[in-house]
Order: structure tokens, then sequence, then C-alpha cells
């Protein structure tokens, strides 16, 4: 619980794609998207959010009624400011960072002990 909201802690072994998924929640923030309680180095504080129905699920319920909402969530991101102006990496440029990097297990268990470390050094 973060400042009496229940939230999750993301934690990357890159600081640079927390970073990327800051900003891009930050620029679509308010499109219901989910909320950035705080960000530091290589960790994204989130609001906790409770699952609900899904899209597909319930396009079976109500076709007409999910197709205005994915058009509706579609038309809010597509015209939030400032989208042409951060240049948002492409799926195969992502996937090719994930091929290149060959991480052991160690490295991952080390990197995540690191970062926890640093978080509850700045907590306190």
């Amino acid at each position: 619980i973060y400042l009496n909201q229940k939230a999750i802690l993301k934690i990357s072994i890159s600081e640079e794609e927390i970073s990327r998924e800051y900003k891009a929640l930050k620029l679509f923030k308010g499109c219901k998207v989910v909320k950035v309680l705080k960000h530091h180095g290589a960790a994204l504080l989130l609001e906790q959010l409770t699952p609900g129905s899904s899209l597909k699920d319930y396009a079976f319920v109500d076709e007409l009624a999910s197709l205005r909402i994915i058009s509706e969530l579609i038309k809010n991101l597509a015209t939030t400011s400032h989208t042409s102006n951060y240049n948002f990496p492409t799926i195969t440029s992502m996937l090719s960072v994930i091929n290149a990097q060959k991480y052991s297990e160690n490295y991952l268990i080390t990197k995540a002990l690191e970062i926890a470390n640093k978080l509850l050094k700045e907590s306190n």
C-alpha cells in the first residue's frame, strides 16, 4: 500500500526500458491506462488494477458495445498530444534487443537484488 492505495512494484533489468514505459504511461495519462504512482531507476510503482471482464469475452455479449469501447480507446490513444514527438520502439526492435542479450539466471537474480537493496536504502 502506497499513500493509502493498493500498488504493484514493477522492476526491470533495464532502466532504459522502464524509462520508456514511464514516458509512455505519462504521455497517455487520462487515456484509461494504469496510473504511475512513482518512478525511480529500473522500477515503477503502479496503481493496482482489479481484473474485470475481458473485452474479448464481452464481445460475445454485446458486440456493438465492445466495438465502441475499442474505437474510443484507439481514438484517445491516437489523438494524444505529442505522440509524434516521441519515438516509440517497434515490436521488432524490442524483440531484437531481447534476442541479442543472453541473460543467465544468476545475472537476473543479482540485478534484482541490487535494485531491491537500492530501493530499501532509499525508503529509509
